[in-house]
């Protein structure tokens, strides 16, 4: 049998880190961006720890907790560049990567979880992939205006301007008014130049964005340390 004694350990980490994320989510609403990305960096370290522990002693980890892992390595890598330390995130981002698929795997019909994986496709410049996760997104739930606003994007982006349209107007209706056009958000980043976007700065300015929609779980709340949903089954 597993002792009670290292599942108690791992629970107070788990909540440890996501206390931690959730520090640097309130940071980063009172415009420290500084301190936010530390947090998010060390919400990422404790949770990494924290699941790496769980999967030595074969605690079971669920979609949330692995959500949670990814949430805080996304962020850690978003605010990393955002501060000029570029150079850090793709190490965040393969994690955070590695921790959603597991996510997707356990729970493939919840919607947010394949509009943040279309989030960190499209961080990385995996545009056809990203588009890919963002329709399974809306397949799932129609009304998410976050990822229909995502898809105006990244088909007008690619010129496909018709149906870039269509997913803006999809995404008015679910949206308060004043939803920036797919041009205006895909020529703040350099679209049309050789290279195509600046991706990492799309992300950020789809932070603008999240004042007229429901956004990803990535950008919409911090991990939850609920212990009735701890991200561990045991």
């Amino acid at each position: 049998m597993f002792a009670t004694g290292p599942q108690q350990i791992l629970q107070q980490q788990f909540m440890q880190g996501c206390s931690v994320g959730q520090q640097g989510y309130m940071w980063e609403m009172q415009g420290n961006l500084q301190g936010a990305c530390q947090c998010y960096d060390q919400a990422a370290a404790i949770l990494t720890n924290c699941v790496a522990t769980a999967q030595q002693y074969m605690v079971p980890i669920d979609a949330q907790g692995w959500f949670s892992l990814a949430w805080c390595h996304f962020n850690a890598a978003r605010t990393k560049t955002m501060l000029g330390w570029g150079m850090a995130a793709p190490a965040h981002l393969g994690q955070a990567q590695m921790a959603l698929n597991n996510a997707i795997s356990m729970n493939p019909m919840f919607g947010p979880y394949h509009s943040a994986m279309g989030v960190l496709l499209a961080a990385t410049g995996q545009a056809a992939p990203a588009m890919y996760s963002f329709m399974r997104a809306v397949q799932l739930n129609p009304a998410d205006a976050f990822s229909q606003y995502m898809l105006a994007v990244l088909n007008q982006a690619q010129g496909n301007v018709a149906a870039g349209n269509q997913f803006y107007a999809a995404a008015q209706q679910y949206a308060a008014p004043g939803l920036p056009a797919p041009a205006q958000t895909i020529q703040a980043q350099g679209g049309g130049k050789s290279g195509g976007l600046d991706w990492n700065g799309l992300i950020g300015t789809i932070g603008e964005v999240m004042k007229f929609v429901n956004g990803s779980g990535f950008f919409s709340n911090a991990p939850s340390q609920d212990t009735s949903n701890s991200g561990y089954t045991w």
